[in-house]
């Protein structure tokens, strides 16, 4: 059973409810909401004969139309039953409008209180530029009927060619994401001017003096590189990426193989009807040494000197290294993912792998699990025996490869510690871990009727991994904050305040569970928690107003507001979650004028 649901506003958060009972024992069904803009969210109905209500909140994206479901997944000997379906929007607002210079907002319910430019945050990326946040100044905020307001800002220029901007807007922690189209100005569009080319064995660099006013792409340039006195040939690139920041263009391509003769490379770079030219020689033996730093490296960068590291596997993981060349991590750094370098070395010219700098040796963990492609081997070899149809994952992989030296890592996967690994057991796992594995394929013709492939391999097994030199920081102050969390009951506290810390403990537990958590990590994260926990508001017993816990309201609990908005502290309880007395969401003095007039009354 599905339906789709109409009228829906980008950015709004929705809760969609329903009650439902099953009465079948053994069934699969649910209750769930799709086509939102976001991933499919699902909750299961549990098997009972009392009605339960269900719950899932979500946040509409573009012009996404949500539907609703109830879906039997298998269902057997009962049956489904669901009422009540219900869906509210979980904002102040029923719609939002923007347009450049103006945005406009309908609240769902009449305007009581003075509109204010604070209440209103505005920050906006264009199409154009989407590295850069722009903050927009809310010249005005007006009141235009009892439930509706427009917020002017500073309009963003228009430019030669159309863009579209994102704006994020921010009301009272409430946070929707708008966009809006501005239409070219009709000017003639900067290509922008490149004002340097260098290149090297396997990249080459535009910066440029005056930037473009759209990011140029990579079908915007040529590449051709000859060899010595020979024609220019176009060349594939391999990756491409533009720093407006910077202003600089990226190209990634592969290597000139080595011969026994030094070879002199020209690269030339075409843009906008423009050459640019930058040679390197390319000598035997003669090896490049690759810098890549966590923490302060970037892919943009060319890799070949310390200050100008790369950053990440996957920039590693696109080159194809040439015989001599050296792939270096930094010391104390932590990587987590495959690293399948490309390439080989030759005999006596190896290419390297290894660290720099001083500290731990680096880090390197496995990513997510795989199973088998073209490439990543599906088994496990036991002995004489093919274990077949698992999943798999490897820190480092070698395909067809040969010269490769691999030194001064650490190759470690805390999961399967956290698992209660145990080696003799490496064969009885749902998954499996190699920390390097080498796959060579080669051909025989021992065949009948042609050539015969197959496959060798040779495995390091997780179990011969190591711990980090560096131990892992003590989390006792975390875990003193996790045990409080486990005495909580959630009846006890109200569900805005749960809801909130249980975000704050999600955030904590992530930081709990990375073996390379430094100790300002779980110091910030432990004291998260435990602000959290102290900031939860007990369910109350009283009636609102009665904010002393007196068990009356009188002239006492207008007095205890007066002191608590003029930020004096009152005198004995003072109960905020029962101050709201006419429960417009806020604290005013109007709540205690309120307690004024009812006491008068009687």
């Amino acid at each position: 059973m599905e339906q789709d649901v109409p009228n829906t506003t980008a950015s709004m958060t929705y809760t969609a409810t329903v009650w439902a009972k099953n009465t079948a024992a053994n069934s699969s069904v649910y209750f769930g909401v799709k086509n939102y803009g976001g991933e499919e969210i699902k909750q299961k109905i549990d098997n009972s004969s009392d009605y339960k209500q269900y719950e899932l909140s979500f946040t509409v994206s573009g012009n996404s139309k949500p539907r609703v479901y109830i879906w039997a997944e298998s269902l057997s000997g009962g049956s489904v039953y669901v009422d009540d379906f219900n869906m509210t929007v979980n904002s102040d607002f029923d719609t939002l409008a923007i347009e450049n210079g103006k945005l406009t907002v309908t609240y769902r319910e009449n305007l009581t209180e003075e509109i204010s430019k604070e209440d209103f945050t505005l920050n906006a990326v264009s199409s154009l530029d989407e590295e850069t946040i722009i903050p927009l100044e809310i010249t005005e905020v007006t009141k235009i009927s009892e439930n509706k307001a427009e917020i002017a800002f500073n309009p963003i220029e228009a430019s030669p060619v159309e863009q579209t901007i994102t704006v994020d807007v921010d009301y009272k922690g409430q946070t929707f994401v708008l966009d809006c189209v501005i239409d070219a100005n009709g000017e003639e569009l900067d290509k922008g001017t490149i004002s340097n080319f260098t290149a090297d064995k396997i990249s080459c660099y535009a910066e440029f003096e005056t930037l473009p006013t759209v990011a140029p792409e990579q079908s915007d340039f040529t590449l051709q590189r000859k060899i010595n006195d020979g024609a220019f040939e176009e060349v594939e690139i391999k990756s491409y990426s533009f720093d407006r920041a910077a202003k600089k263009a990226s190209f990634g391509y592969s290597a000139v193989p080595t011969t026994d003769e030094p070879q002199n490379v020209t690269v030339k770079l075409t843009y906008d009807g423009k050459d640019y030219e930058a040679s390197y020689e390319v000598v035997k033996g003669q090896g490049t040494i690759y810098y890549v730093d966590s923490e302060n490296g970037n892919d943009t960068n060319n890799g070949t000197s310390e200050g100008t590291a790369f950053q990440t596997i996957e920039k590693i993981n696109s080159i194809e290294f040439q015989p001599g060349d050296q792939i270096l991590f930094k010391c104390g750094g932590t990587w987590t993912g495959a690293l399948m370098p490309k390439g080989s070395g030759e005999e006596g010219n190896p290419i390297t792998i290894g660290s720099y700098g001083e500290g731990p040796k680096p880090v390197l963990m496995p990513g997510e699990d795989w199973t088998d492609d073209s490439y990543i081997p599906n088994y496990i070899n036991k002995a004489n025996t093919v274990i077949s149809n698992v999943v798999t994952n490897n820190v480092i992989t070698f395909y067809n490869q040969e010269h490769w030296v691999v030194k001064d890592l650490e190759l470690y996967d805390p999961r399967g510690e956290a698992e209660g690994f145990d080696p003799s057991q490496y064969y009885n796992r749902k998954y499996y871990y190699r920390a390097i594995l080498i796959r060579l394929t080669a051909t025989s013709t021992a065949g009948v009727g042609g050539e015969d492939t197959f496959i060798t391999a040779a495995e390091i097994m997780l179990y011969e991994f190591v711990k980090p030199e560096t131990p892992e920081v003590d989390k006792t102050s975390i875990e003193e904050q996790l045990n409080r969390y486990n005495g909580l009951n959630k009846a006890d506290y109200t569900e805005e305040s749960w809801n909130a810390m249980e975000a704050v403990l999600a955030e904590t537990k992530i930081v709990f569970e990375n073996v390379a958590a430094t100790e300002e990590q779980v110091a910030q994260a432990a004291a998260n928690l435990r602000n959290a926990i102290d900031s939860l508001k007990k369910v109350s017993g009283y009636e609102v107003g009665d904010v002393d816990h007196s068990g009356s309201i009188d002239i006492d609990d207008a007095t205890a507001i007066q002191c608590h908005l003029v930020k004096i502290e009152p005198m004995g309880t003072f109960d905020e979650s029962l101050a709201d007395v006419n429960g417009d969401g806020y604290i005013t003095i109007i709540d205690a004028t309120f307690i004024q007039i009812m006491l008068m009354s009687n």
